[in-house]
C-alpha cells in the first residue's frame, strides 16, 4: 500500500490518529454555507459567522477552508422577462405615406439609425437623412 501511494511508514503512521485542525471550524462554516442554501462566499460567510456566533475569522482563512473541503457557492442567474414584443398602440402611424415632395427639400426629415450590441456596447452602423 506504501509503494502504490509513494509514502514512507513512518509519514502514514504519523498522520493517521492525528486530527484536522480545521475540521471545527469547518463545521460552523458549513452551517452558514448551508443556511444561505450554498449561494454565500467567503466574504458572506465571515459575516454570517460574526452575526450568528459572535465569532471573528480571518477571511483568507475561511477562503482556504472551502476551497480545501470544496464549498463553492452557486449563483443563481435572474430571469427577466422578455418584453419585446412588438405591441400595436406603440407603433405610429405612417403620416408620410410614401409621397415625397421633391420641389422642397425641408418638408420631410427622417433618420435611420441601426445599431449592433457587441460586447455589451452599442455600435451605430448607418445614419441616414432622407
Amino acid at each position: 500500500m506504501f509503494s502504490v501511494l509513494d509514502i514512507a511508514k513512518r509519514t502514514y503512521y504519523r498522520y493517521r490518529n492525528s486530527e484536522d485542525k480545521d475540521y471545527y471550524d469547518y463545521l460552523l462554516i458549513k452551517e452558514i454555507f448551508e443556511e444561505s442554501k450554498n449561494t454565500y462566499g467567503y466574504r458572506r460567510v465571515c459575516e454570517g459567522l460574526l452575526v450568528k456566533y459572535g465569532v471573528i475569522f480571518n477571511h483568507k482563512k475561511v477562503a482556504r477552508i472551502m476551497q480545501k473541503y470544496n464549498l463553492k457557492p452557486e449563483y443563481i442567474k435572474r430571469i427577466r422577462p422578455n418584453n419585446y414584443k412588438r405591441i400595436e398602440s406603440n407603433v405610429k402611424p405612417n403620416l408620410i405615406k410614401r409621397n415625397f415632395n421633391v420641389d422642397s427639400p425641408n418638408k420631410v426629415w427622417t433618420t435611420d439609425i441601426t445599431y449592433l450590441i457587441f460586447n455589451n456596447k452599442r455600435l451605430y452602423y448607418n445614419i441616414r437623412f432622407v
